[in-house]
């Protein structure tokens, strides 16, 4: 992970303060989420991330030289039942695979959005509720380039 000199600075400035904020490119729009509340040049994101997993760093070869999957897990608070909403509007098949993208931002600063480092780029791959309004989500490497057909 690559950090900009600007971010740097933010992170040295807060005494290393920062928090993953994650979009979800839903079928019925994008959702944002962090720890806080933000508004950054990207719009507003909810006060409904209540924790984040372990990154993979890298993907290894498997036994069979298939490629392992890298996965990320998320918990979201769902108060308002949006998630469940677009679950029950759209149905899983057109929820899986939806983009999610997480950075690691400096909540309450000035600094560009564009300085912030992306943490995980991938598809959404499953979900389970785990209790009244709350949500496990489980991310994966977006792997379709190497599933095709190569022509």
């Amino acid at each position: 992970m690559t950090w900009t000199p600007a971010f740097g600075a933010e992170v040295s400035r807060r005494g290393g303060t920062v928090s993953p904020v994650v979009e979800l490119s839903l079928p019925g729009g994008t959702r944002r989420w962090a720890r806080g509340a933000m508004v950054t040049d990207r719009g507003a994101y909810l006060p409904l991330l209540d924790g984040v997993g372990k990154w993979a760093r890298s993907a290894g070869i498997g036994a069979q030289f298939g490629l392992e999957g890298a996965s990320w897990t998320f918990t979201l608070l769902d108060p308002a039942e949006d998630f469940a909403d677009e679950l029950a509007a759209y149905g899983p098949i057109a929820l899986r695979r939806s983009a999610v993208t997480c950075w690691l931002g400096a909540p309450l600063s000035r600094m560009a959005f564009s300085d912030w480092p992306i943490m995980f780029t991938g598809v959404l791959d499953s979900w389970q509720q785990t209790d009244s309004f709350r949500w496990s989500l489980t991310c994966r490497r977006n792997d379709t380039p190497l599933t095709r057909d190569v022509v």
